[in-house]
């Protein structure tokens, strides 16, 4: 801002005329404002949370991030151009159904797999560039790290920079530009999201078959809800978490019990779930048994970025289970 009144004076801008360009600004941008305040934006804060339903075909967060739905209220908010966020929607896609070889829905989703599994190096480049995910959760064996990076919204600012330089527009051609293309896609991401959310495409899991500590016995076994000491702890305090442990089959088995923790919001991304302790339990046909765990301050410490061994403050998970997938949970708090 500063730097723009200097480069105006500089180019001979007289006093009085960029004083009442300042005051025509204050007052186009209070009008702004004001009128921004009627967007829905702030209702939609505290708007109810998606509901993933156990549906055929429906979208459930998958690994490794596991992430809830990105802003499932988007389309309420108030359009700029358009007469609603529904004014374009799109044909009706297929209609779900897998299990038929023949149905269009099958088909298709067999043509985007063909492609996907023969892109050259040159449309792998241009898929990652264009993915609209500013915040991807990378996974390579035990080790976690996000990538930040531009969504395709900035890419497209950053293209109308290239084409007003390529093109020597002028100053004035150049903001039109920049405002026009704000708000094509300021309409087009509140029109997405609404067909996004109506047409709640399947997002295929991509989980292993077998996940990490699941085995095989001659019985099963049936885990009650995890019951915690206390609900928060300090730095020098532990908590126990226990479950009820039953064996509902008709033989003897033992079963590996796994506890499971996770910080949930760190200065370092951390794992979904981290292992920090299991008990291998023998149980006779309906017998049962009550499994403890004692958590510490040191179960919840890690090397951050400044490779300092910390246990940071915050919300934390513990799951419970005989594998890392099927599992009970429960949390607390490290104050």
């Amino acid at each position: 801002y500063d730097e723009l009144k200097k480069n105006a004076r500089e180019a001979g801008m007289t006093s009085e005329i960029l004083k009442n360009t300042l005051a025509f600004s204050d007052t186009v941008v209070a009008v702004v404002l004001k009128w921004s305040k009627g967007d829905n934006y702030a209702q939609t804060r505290s708007a109810e949370k998606y509901t993933v339903k156990d549906e055929e075909g429906r979208w459930v967060p998958t690994p490794p991030m596991y992430a809830q739905a990105v802003e499932p209220k988007w389309n309420q908010i108030r359009c700029l151009v358009l007469d609603s966020c529904s004014q374009f929607m799109p044909p009706r896609p297929p209609v779900f159904d897998i299990k038929n070889t023949g149905s269009l829905y099958y088909k298709s989703l067999l043509e985007v797999k063909d492609i996907g599994d023969s892109l050259t190096e040159e449309q792998k480049h241009i898929a990652d560039f264009w993915d609209d995910n500013p915040f991807k959760l990378n996974v390579s064996g035990h080790v976690m790290f996000a990538t930040k990076k531009f969504s395709p919204a900035g890419h497209w600012m950053n293209i109308v920079g290239i084409a007003a330089k390529e093109a020597k527009a002028d100053f004035a051609t150049t903001v039109a530009a920049y405002a026009e293309t704000s708000i094509a896609l300021f309409d087009a991401f509140i029109s997405c999201w609404d067909e996004k959310f109506r047409s709640n495409y399947l997002d295929v899991s991509n989980a292993p078959l077998y996940p990490f500590g699941y085995g095989l016995s001659y019985t099963n076994f049936s885990y009650s809800d995890i019951t915690l000491s206390r609900p928060a702890i300090t730095s020098n305090q532990t908590l126990t978490a226990s479950v009820t442990l039953t064996n509902s089959g008709s033989v003897t088995g033992k079963e590996v019990v796994q506890l499971y923790i996770r910080d949930m919001v760190g200065t370092s991304t951390r794992p979904v779930k981290e292992l920090k302790g299991f008990q291998k339990i023998e149980l006779k046909a309906g017998e049962s048994k009550k499994v403890s765990f004692n958590i510490s301050v040191h179960d919840l410490k890690y090397y951050n970025y400044d490779l300092k061994y910390v246990a940071e403050p915050g919300d934390f998970k513990v799951f419970i289970g005989g594998n890392s997938r099927d599992v009970k949970e429960a949390g607390f708090k490290l104050n």
